[in-house]
């Protein structure tokens, strides 16, 4: 009787364990939360939306680049990219999402998207020429929006 006992109670134990993990449901992509870092007291944080006009992904390659003529408009821009020194953004590849956490204050960084093997687009003001320069200071939390590039065909 108390080998029945002791196995009862040991199969319902078994039971109780089990049960406590049941795996969870996964949630599809559009309940997925977003969480955007806070900004420190010297750093910025940097967020928005990338996407193509194509309607294609674009990839998690985007980064943020310099423009080294932003403080002279008569020479052409000059975007100083590097695939080592660029801050790479955290990106949500199925939403687009994307932010630069710990951005160091400046007045002169450019959205980059890295398209391929030496092939980068900057993201670019409503005229579709010049870079879109973004300006951020120590404790900004910038949100960009909703960014559209031109993808290469």
């Amino acid at each position: 009787m108390k080998k029945v006992l002791i196995i009862s109670l040991f199969l319902v134990l078994l039971c109780v364990q089990s049960c406590s993990f049941a795996q969870k449901p996964m949630l599809d992509d559009e309940q997925q939360v977003w969480t955007i870092p806070t900004p420190t007291e010297d750093m910025a944080v940097i967020y928005g939306e990338v996407h193509s006009s194509t309607k294609s992904s674009v990839g998690d390659m985007v980064f943020l680049s310099e423009n080294l003529s932003f403080d002279d408009q008569e020479l052409p821009p000059t975007i100083s990219f590097s695939y080592q020194y660029s801050p790479r953004a955290v990106v949500d590849t199925a939403r687009g999402y994307f932010y630069f956490e710990n951005v160091k204050p400046g007045g002169n960084y450019v959205v980059t998207v890295l398209t391929g093997p030496g092939n980068f687009i900057f993201v670019t003001q409503d005229d579709g020429k010049m870079p879109l320069t973004i300006s951020v200071e120590a404790g900004d939390s910038i949100d960009l929006g909703k960014l559209i590039i031109e993808m290469p065909d």
